[in-house]
């Protein structure tokens, strides 16, 4: 056995203990960046989505291969981050809600700000959010930056100020799927009675508009958040719009079962128009206006609504057969026609009484596009009965939804 060196353990000891002393000098992540996302038109800070929303992306050089650091952006469009190391940087927005930035190399050493200058995706004008009885209703206009469609638009609501596509309670959605045009002005709305569940009376609850580009990864576009307390729920009063028939007179209507003016049971008015359709037949409402209606909607919110009366869902062969819906400007079926599937699952259909509502966005079209300022027809029919078929009709009007 070789006899132990004590000066040489003694040395190695030193020169380890030197390592680790020299290992914990080494200065740490003390450099700051800082700064805005800022809309190059108007010179405001550009809202994001805080999670899920824009990121920065910083390569520090002198790596062979780095990894990245991602930067987050808040709800106001700024950004912080006081943990980097001193040292030169690639920088560039990553995931984002406006047009792509070049990266850039920059010098980050103590406090250092980069502010970006962009172009949004689309741009939130005109802003209103107000409470009108239990809705909340915000109107604007879009003023897309590119060719690309405005895929959706939305209202988000939450008991956070950090309200966005990814943090919300409730939120109501609208496709459009379609280039918008400067004067067109969106009316979307949240019902805080129907979402009681959540909005709870005289509390403070933060709303926020949104529109989404078709751009391929873009992240939604924002207006400012809006802080409003919804106050008491109250008793509501109908939608108003624009009568295509209250029903009141059979002046016009035509079917192949024996027409009534029903004053004893209706939904608005004086009367409704029943009719009982044989088995064999099939036109249950058909009725041209001598003076067409301007609807006074939009193919993208309008509504047609209307009252049916079935007495028994059995008479119908649901799913077999055609059976439709349709309205016209060209005075008769299939010119200038939307049409709708008559389908009792489809219109959440039950015995007795349904208020009907048919988007028209979601209508399909035939013969051409439909007049909505001069609409003059209207046809309900079902081509399989299982027995005779009573129904009833009323208070068939338009309005825009929201």
């Amino acid at each position: 056995m070789k006899p132990f060196c004590l000066p040489l353990l003694l040395t190695l000891l030193a020169t380890v203990s030197c390592s680790l002393f020299q290992l914990d000098t080494y200065a740490g992540p003390d450099a700051t960046l800082y700064g805005t996302i800022i809309d190059s038109q108007t010179g405001e800070p550009l809202q994001s989505d805080i999670v899920s929303g824009t990121t920065i992306k910083l390569v520090e050089h002198g790596y062979a291969d780095p990894t990245p650091t991602y930067l987050v952006v808040k709800n106001d469009g700024s950004y912080r981050n006081t943990r980097l190391f001193a040292g030169t940087y690639t920088v560039q927005p990553d995931t984002r809600n406006f047009l792509p930035v070049d990266p850039q190399d920059i010098r980050i050493d103590g406090e250092t700000r980069l502010d970006f200058s962009v172009t949004p995706y689309i741009r939130i004008r005109d802003v209103s959010v107000t409470k009108e009885e239990n809705t909340v209703l915000a109107t604007f206009s879009l003023e897309p930056t590119t060719l690309n469609a405005v895929q959706e638009v939305a209202l988000f609501a939450s008991d956070q100020a950090s309200v966005g596509s990814t943090v919300n309670s409730v939120s109501r959605i609208k496709a459009v799927g379609t280039g918008v045009a400067p004067d067109r002005q969106f009316r979307i709305g949240i019902n805080v009675k129907d979402n009681s569940s959540f909005f709870k009376e005289n509390r403070n609850y933060y709303f926020r508009i949104g529109a989404l580009s078709s751009y391929s990864g873009a992240r939604y576009n924002y207006a400012p958040t809006v802080k409003i307390n919804i106050g008491d729920f109250v008793e509501e009063s109908p939608r108003p719009g624009v009568f295509f028939d209250a029903c009141e007179s059979l002046e016009g209507w035509k079917s192949q079962g024996d027409l009534v003016l029903d004053t004893a049971d209706k939904t608005q008015g004086g009367a409704s128009i029943a009719t009982t359709v044989p088995k064999t037949a099939l036109l249950f409402y058909d009725r041209l206006l001598d003076t067409p209606v301007d609807t006074k909607v939009s193919l993208e919110d309008g509504i047609l609504a209307f009252d049916l009366y079935v007495a028994d869902l059995g008479a119908f062969g649901w799913g077999l057969g055609d059976a439709q819906i349709e309205i016209t400007s060209g005075g008769r079926a299939d010119v200038g026609e939307l049409h709708w599937t008559f389908l009792a699952d489809d219109l959440k259909l039950k015995p007795g009484w349904n208020n009907v509502a048919l988007s028209l966005a979601s209508a399909k079209k035939t013969g051409g596009n439909i007049d909505l300022k001069a609409v003059n027809y209207f046809r309900l029919y079902h081509t399989k009965l299982n027995a005779d078929a009573t129904l009833k009709i009323d208070n068939i009007r338009f309005y825009e939804d929201y």
